[in-house]
Parts: C-alpha cells; sequence; structure tokens
C-alpha cells in the first residue's frame, strides 16, 4: 500500500511544489516539518539527466516504483539548449510508500530542475549543490555520451547508467565510452540497461551448453543467427559479441536480423553439423531445443520494463568487468 504527500502531488504540478533552485534546502525542511510522521530514507543519490522535452514528467513516474524498492535521494534533470535566457526551474516533492507497520510513510526526496540555456559548468553546479552529502552517485545518463558529458561528471560519479538502445550513433558513443574508461580521473562502474535486457538469456544460453551433446556440438559450430526486434541492433549486437567473447577460440559467422516480435531477442539459433539448437522467446519464456532433448527446456525470460530494469540492475550491483572487452568485440563487429 503507498501513500504520497498530496499537497506536493499537485504537468508541472505533478513536479511538486515549485521554489527557486537557491531554496531548495529550506523547501526540503518545510516539507518534512509539515509531514512529521513521515520517516526520509535515502541510501543513494539517484541523478538522471536527460535532454528531452518532458523528460522530468516521464521521469518521475518512472522512479516511483524504483523508490518502492531502493531508498535514495532523486535528482531529475532535463536540459534545453534552445534557450538564450539561462534560467532553471525547480521543484521539490517525495515519493512515499507506507512503513511495515502500515501506519508511517517512509520517503524518498526527489528534486527536479528544468534547465534552460545548458553548460557543463552550470550542469556540475546545479548537481553537485544538491547531492545528499556521503552517499554514493549513480548517474542514469539519458543522452549520447558524445555530447555533454564531460570530466566534470564522470570524474565523481560512483556508478554510470546508459542505455545504449537509444543512442542514434551508437560506434560514436561506445567509442567515447572505452576513452573515458581509460582516462585515470575516473572511477566509476559502468550499467548498461541494454546489457540488462539480456542478462536471463545469457544464463539460458550458459545452462543450456551444460549439457554434453550440445557442447559437443559447438566443435563443427558454423553460424549463429539472432533475432531481434526493431529498434534492438545494440542489443543483439551486444549479445552477439558475448557469444564470440564464450566461445573463443572457435569463430562462427553470425549475423542479425529483425522481426516484427516485441521481445529485444526473439530467436538464437546455433547452426552446426546437425540440426540446428535453437533458443526462442515463448511468452513468458527462452524455450531452449536442441537434437539431444525430446522436450524443449524453459527458462525466465527478460523484462524490457525500464523501471523493471533498473531496479532489478541496481539491486544486483557488480563491477561489469567483462563489459568493456564485450564493446570492443562489438565494435570489430560493426566494421
Amino acid at each position: 500500500m503507498t501513500t504520497d504527500l498530496a499537497p506536493l502531488l499537485a504537468h508541472d504540478s505533478a513536479l511538486g511544489q515549485s521554489t527557486e533552485p537557491s531554496e531548495i534546502n529550506a523547501a526540503l525542511k518545510a516539507l518534512w516539518k509539515e509531514n512529521e510522521t513521515a520517516t526520509r530514507a535515502s541510501l543513494m543519490n539517484l541523478v538522471i539527466y536527460s535532454e528531452e522535452a518532458d523528460a522530468l514528467q516521464a521521469n518521475t513516474q518512472l522512479v516511483y516504483g524504483l523508490t518502492l524498492e531502493h531508498a535514495c535521494r532523486v535528482l531529475l534533470i532535463e536540459a534545453q539548449f534552445d534557450s538564450s535566457d539561462k534560467h532553471t526551474e525547480s521543484w521539490v516533492t517525495a515519493h512515499c510508500s507506507l512503513g511495515p507497520d502500515g501506519r508511517k510513510a517512509v520517503c524518498c526526496e526527489q528534486l527536479a530542475f528544468r534547465m534552460h540555456g545548458f553548460s557543463p559548468a552550470r550542469l556540475s553546479n546545479l548537481l553537485f549543490a544538491n547531492l545528499d552529502s556521503d552517499l554514493p552517485l549513480v548517474l542514469w545518463w539519458q543522452a549520447p555520451l558524445s555530447g555533454s558529458f564531460d570530466q566534470g561528471l564522470y570524474s565523481r560519479i560512483d556508478r554510470l547508467i546508459i542505455d545504449s538502445q537509444n543512442w542514434r550513433n551508437a560506434r560514436a558513443d561506445f567509442e567515447r565510452l572505452l576513452e573515458i574508461r581509460n582516462d585515470p580521473t575516473q572511477r566509476f562502474v559502468v550499467h548498461d540497461l541494454n546489457w540488462t535486457r539480456t542478462f536471463h538469456l545469457r544464463l539460458a544460453i550458459a545452462a543450456g551448453f551444460e549439457d554434453p551433446q550440445a557442447l559437443r556440438n559447438l566443435e563443427s559450430l558454423s553460424k549463429i543467427a539472432v533475432t531481434h526486434a526493431h529498434g534492438h541492433e545494440t542489443t543483439a549486437q551486444l549479445l552477439g559479441a558475448w557469444l564470440l567473447e564464450r566461445l573463443h577460440p572457435v569463430e562462427p559467422e553470425i549475423s542479425f536480423q529483425a522481426s516484427q516480435n516485441n521481445q529485444p531477442i526473439s530467436q538464437v539459433l546455433f547452426h552446426h553439423a546437425g540440426e540446428p539448437m535453437r533458443f526462442e522467446f515463448t511468452a513468458p519464456f527462452y524455450s531452449w531445443t536442441s537434437c539431444s532433448e525430446s522436450v524443449p527446456r524453459l527458462f525466465p525470460a527478460d523484462s524490457n520494463d525500464l523501471s523493471s530494469l533498473l531496479i532489478d540492475q541496481l539491486g544486483r550491483g557488480g563491477n561489469n568487468a567483462a563489459y568493456c572487452r564485450h564493446i570492443r568485440r562489438l565494435l570489430s563487429l560493426s566494421n
């Protein structure tokens, strides 16, 4: 059961109470003073940066479910570049749910900012002036990395969340990410939600090849065919890069084709000397069919819901040490 701070959840009104950026701290104090039965909870700073119009409203809806699972201070930033009048609008609100006792509300603060006349320096000043001090900083960058993502930001964050599926020029942004990772001033762990989209599929493929006959079939493996939804080319390429890394030194041909299926990856075919081995999406599972098994094996399928992907990724954590190696392999596939 959930509850909201009704006076503050009043189109921009859904962002909460409008306030001047310089008055953020005073507005937060007033918020908690007026709601003495609520407990503030925060284990990290979550910053979501976007350059899309109306991103504040969309991201407010997105993070509501997240705050039920992960206590954090949320900073939403919408950058608008088409204004010569440099000013910032800001709002304060909270996302609340009832605690274990069913009475006292547990709340996560949300600060929303719409920046007109953007500059990287203004972004850094705004961000670091409003963080919950001494807590980890997680930045979800919903924009090209080849744009405004500069050293002043990436040298100070703990975790970077991206979604390469949305990049219009994925090659340039992957190359920029590798360039940043070589900068000795950076210390962040990178999480790509596009990589998270195939987490359960990769587990299923690894489990499928625990079968001795399937493992022997790899000796004659000649081709892998990956079928993906429209718009999920990079999802398929990341999976293909992982497959080639795992299969090394075997170097099968790999191909990608789009389908009308809405699942990011709907089929993976392994062609070898015998009948192809197949992973196929049959909601809500992946089914694994091989010549050594008369009945397909079923594995949990991946979600494509952004909020679920984010909750799962933050819950798992990890250092993603092999991710950059897969990016290098992906770039070689797209040459």
